[in-house]
């Protein structure tokens, strides 16, 4: 009723009041919105914002300032960005201290959430939005290490989620003690005429991984490819109720056409704000911009839907 008149948020005061239950009723309203978009329009909701490839405090700080929701290190040794275990610990011990938190926050929402009424992945998305309007959070980034090695670095460093990168499937997922955000690896643009949400479904299966990363791959290489790939996937894919973040090739001049064109629930950038042909070296003026068009973005989006309708 409202959107048919062009609204474009709503503000709720009384009605939470009367309730009786303030908590439950936040989340079934945030549950309706998503499910409500995915059956119509796609969500017209804020995009969360994850940097990665953070190799020091300084940058993530920066980036934290900026406004990033998700901090994320490099736990891979053969990666350029990889970070020693010490140093990963005090970029979540400053991430944590940050947000003013002392421990993991995810968790406890992500089991408030278990039986709600919509979808596994919504459950999910709704639960990460409520816990990143809260602090901001640290992935773990694995490829290819066993559950225990990964349940152990994670405990080590103060992990809020774990994010797999490599060939280790969904299975695993039930052994690891942490949220996962599973990355699945796409063509470059030029390839992907074979890519379909249908075969990307029949991948994915509710109740093993809690998120979705749609990434590129080329040849041998699975990330940090610096390429995107066809962000009109990731659309289908929240149309098919499996909302995705999204990475590969994004950059501060992308990004926004990239969250127009595919509607995730996030961005993650890596080399997009890094400086020219130095991995692991940030140049925090692109990360300032890169997230400034990030937290931007409804804006955008908000006054192009005015356009299109007075024309």
């Amino acid at each position: 009723k409202y959107e048919k008149c062009g609204a474009r948020g709503i503000l709720v005061g009384e009605y939470l009041m009367k309730s009786g239950d303030i908590k439950t009723t936040v989340k079934d309203l945030l549950q309706n919105v998503t499910q409500h978009s995915v059956l119509g329009d796609l969500p017209l909701l804020p995009p969360l914002a994850k940097v990665c490839g953070i190799t020091t405090v300084e940058y993530a700080l920066a980036a934290l300032r900026n406004g990033a929701n998700m901090i994320g290190i490099i736990m891979t040794e053969h990666s350029p960005r990889y970070v020693q275990v010490e140093e990963a610990k005090a970029i979540a011990k400053a991430v944590r201290e940050y947000g003013e938190r002392t421990g993991p926050i995810l968790p406890d929402i992500l089991n408030a959430n278990l039986h709600g009424q919509s979808d596994w992945f919504h459950r999910n998305v709704v639960a990460l939005r409520e816990a990143c309007s809260r602090a901001p959070l640290v992935v773990g980034v694995f490829a290819n290490k066993t559950a225990a090695v990964i349940n152990a670095a994670a405990e080590e460093i103060g992990l809020d989620l774990v994010q797999l990168h490599g060939d280790e499937g969904f299975e695993i997922c039930q052994d690891i003690k942490y949220p996962t955000i599973r990355t699945l690896h796409l063509a470059d643009t030029t390839l992907s005429d074979g890519v379909t949400p249908e075969a990307i479904s029949q991948l994915v299966q509710e109740g093993f991984a809690n998120y979705i990363l749609l990434d590129t791959t080329m040849k041998d290489q699975q990330g940090d490819t610096g390429v995107t790939f066809d962000w009109k996937v990731t659309a289908s894919l929240t149309r098919a109720r499996i909302p995705c973040l999204m990475t590969g090739g994004l950059t501060p001049e992308n990004v926004v056409q990239a969250l127009s064109i595919g509607h995730p629930v996030g961005v993650d950038v890596c080399s997009g704000v890094e400086v020219k042909g130095s991995p692991g070296v940030k140049d925090l003026d692109k990360v300032a911009t890169f997230l400034k068009a990030v937290g931007g973005y409804l804006s955008v989006a908000t006054l192009k839907i005015n356009e299109e309708k007075e024309t």
